[in-house]
């Protein structure tokens, strides 16, 4: 998830601040659609899904 809202990658020069890049961070990570990332896709990360009661 940090890969996909960090705003560094984009940023050439000059960093804002801590609280502007935050902001940024926060606004991409509430526009992140949850229910259309797919198991295989956390897998691949290493990071296997919970077990439904866990």
């Amino acid at each position: 998830m940090v890969a996909r809202i960090n705003p560094l990658r984009f940023i050439k020069g000059e960093l804002p601040s801590v609280a502007t890049l935050l902001a940024g961070m926060e606004k991409r990570a509430r526009g992140i659609k949850v229910d259309k990332i797919r198991p295989e896709d956390i897998a691949r990360t290493g990071w296997a899904p919970m077990e439904e009661g866990e």
